[in-house]
């Protein structure tokens, strides 16, 4: 009897902030949520989830917190039984390369929605930065702990992506998709050194597992490479490495023709990422942008020419081949 009131009184902590909606009239709240963000593997999944005001299901919270994985599938179908309307969204692996994880993640949270069969009035949502929804909207950071909607919804994305990953352990084994459900376990990163990547393998984050800890090495080599490349061919270094907070880093600052020149190094050993070049994405791109207009502001008083650059370099044995590549964005 004691955990029955217990349980009771969780729920209704964790419905406040829907009781108030519900109270001025507003019916259809749905809480937003999504799961896979950090996984080496496999689509990152985002559920959109209206619950009625009656009845609460026992047991719904953060989905992290269900252990046991038939309690959590049992949970997961009376969310889905009990639920006014549901809409998954899910962006693969390969979308995620070609442009990163937060824009992915951001695209599934719009498809959900797009997938909704009744359209919510307001929606509570675990923050994700920079998300723009079309309708009113509550971020609230941990919002899986702290709303009903947002934790049934947390749920819902978690078993439909441990669906599609148990599915992917079952085509390629030597993974243990199942088990890991894509992330970095130690089996999981013994299996792609020793049988490289899969197709449902995110290359932008498996890079540090092919390299290992020659990595940095590698980088340090191409940015050396870039350097001498650069001051052969007449042009004045300025700064390297040049960091600045919140934007990142710049490699190779130089100077040709009254021109700064902000200069992005790749270097790779193999071509299983695909070219150097690809991993400078846009997202990538506005940050050296952001951070090359920080340094003219810190360096000169008047206007600059600018460009932006990106070196590709490939160690081949104690040489490096060097491909530059002039206004690449």
């Amino acid at each position: 009897m004691s955990s029955k009131i217990n349980e009771q009184e969780r729920l209704f902590e964790i419905t406040k902030f829907e009781r108030r909606l519900w109270d001025d009239g507003v019916e259809y709240i749905a809480g937003m949520d999504e799961v896979g963000r950090g996984p080496l593997a496999g689509p990152v999944v985002v559920a959109c989830v209206i619950m009625p005001r009656d009845p609460l299901i026992e047991g719904v919270k953060d989905s992290k917190k269900i252990t046991n994985i038939n309690r959590r599938e049992a949970i997961c179908q009376n969310i889905l039984d009990t639920s006014i309307s549901v809409g998954i969204g899910s962006v693969d692996n390969l979308e995620i390369d070609s442009t990163n994880i937060l824009i992915a993640t951001r695209k599934a949270f719009a498809q959900a929605l797009d997938a909704m069969e009744i359209t919510p009035q307001h929606v509570f949502v675990d923050h994700v930065h920079g998300l723009d929804l079309p309708i009113p909207s509550t971020m609230m950071v941990k919002g899986d702990a702290i709303s009903y909607c947002i934790a049934a919804a947390s749920i819902v994305a978690k078993v439909t992506r441990d669906r599609l990953m148990i599915k992917a352990g079952q085509e390629h084994p030597m993974y243990l998709f199942e088990k890991n459900k894509g992330y970095g376990t130690k089996d999981h990163t013994q299996a792609i050194k020793e049988h490289g990547l899969c197709p449902l393998h995110r290359r932008s984050f498996c890079k540090k597992f092919l390299l290992g800890n020659g990595a940095s090495e590698i980088g340090r080599r191409g940015e050396q490479a870039s350097k001498l490349y650069l001051e052969k061919k007449g042009y004045e270094i300025l700064a390297c490495n040049y960091k600045k907070m919140y934007y990142g880093e710049i490699d190779i600052i130089a100077r040709t023709n009254d021109v700064l020149v902000f200069v992005e190094v790749k270097t790779r050993s193999t071509d299983v990422y695909g070219s150097p070049a690809e991993a400078v994405d846009i997202a990538k791109q506005k940050r050296i942008i952001d951070a090359a207009l920080s340094y003219v502001c810190e360096n000169f008083e008047t206007e600059q020419q600018i460009r932006f650059d990106v070196v590709e370099v490939f160690p081949k044995g104690n040489r490096c081949k060097v491909n530059h590549i002039i206004n690449a964005f």
